[in-house]
């Protein structure tokens, strides 16, 4: 299938909850439809909820699967259209039991970009629209706004964290975000840090496109070690 179909399938698969199955002949896929693989590996384990089931005529368009780890929690929401044409299905974020006292930024995974921040209320309901190309899905990491540099995505996992990030925590002494990270040898992938105003990156040389930075992981063995420190303005 085309680019979008992948993508539509790889989401279905790694929200559905349940064992990854490969159908293609592996010889006969393209460098980039391979890489794709290791984003759904392994299973996450935990089945995404369909926001909208029974709400309209066909399938449900908004799947919410809330990750929570040892050491943060966000939700991984994809947000599908099989159609023909482009659709704008509507995400209420009420309905994904946000806390209305803190703010949120949403990163879209595909397109690899912030897409900004959100606030709620309890006297405001808030519902975003979210256009969707034909036959396509976007992938929307929803993460609680910290007043620390924290992570904002990864490139490693459609969890993006849930799987591949088994440890990570703020050092307040040393004003570094720290952890571990998991994926089969040879693999490289990308952490976004999201950096709150009165901080910046120690490292100048990391990529910083404020306010996010990113950290490239070169896995020479299944499980290392990471971080990054920063300066307080």
């Amino acid at each position: 299938g085309t680019a979008d179909e992948t993508r539509v399938r790889m989401v279905i698969c790694a929200l559905g909850g349940g064992p990854v199955t490969l159908g293609d002949r592996l010889p006969d896929l393209s460098e980039d439809k391979l890489a794709l693989i290791p984003k759904c590996l392994p299973g996450h384990g935990m089945p995404a909820r369909p926001l909208d089931l029974f709400t309209h005529l066909g399938y449900p368009r908004v799947w919410d699967l809330p990750v929570r780890t040892d050491w943060g929690a966000w939700h991984v929401v994809g947000v599908f259209n099989l159609d023909a044409e482009t659709a704008r299905p509507e995400l209420n974020l009420k309905q994904l039991g946000l806390d209305a006292t803190k703010p949120y930024v949403v990163y879209d995974f595909f397109a690899g970009k912030l897409l900004g921040e959100i606030s709620l209320s309890d006297d405001l309901e808030l519902t975003l629209r979210v256009p969707v190309p034909p036959t396509s899905v976007r992938l929307l990491r929803i993460t609680p706004r910290e007043e620390h540099p924290f992570i904002l995505s990864t490139d490693m996992h459609l969890t993006q964290g849930g799987v591949e990030l088994p440890a990570v925590r703020w050092d307040e002494g040393t004003s570094s975000l720290r952890g571990r990270a998991t994926r089969s040898p040879g693999l490289a992938g990308n952490l976004y840090v999201y950096v709150p105003q009165g901080f910046r990156p120690a490292q100048a040389e990391l990529p910083y496109a404020a306010p996010v930075l990113t950290v490239t992981l070169a896995f020479t063995q299944s499980d290392i070690e990471w971080a990054v420190s920063f300066d307080q303005q």
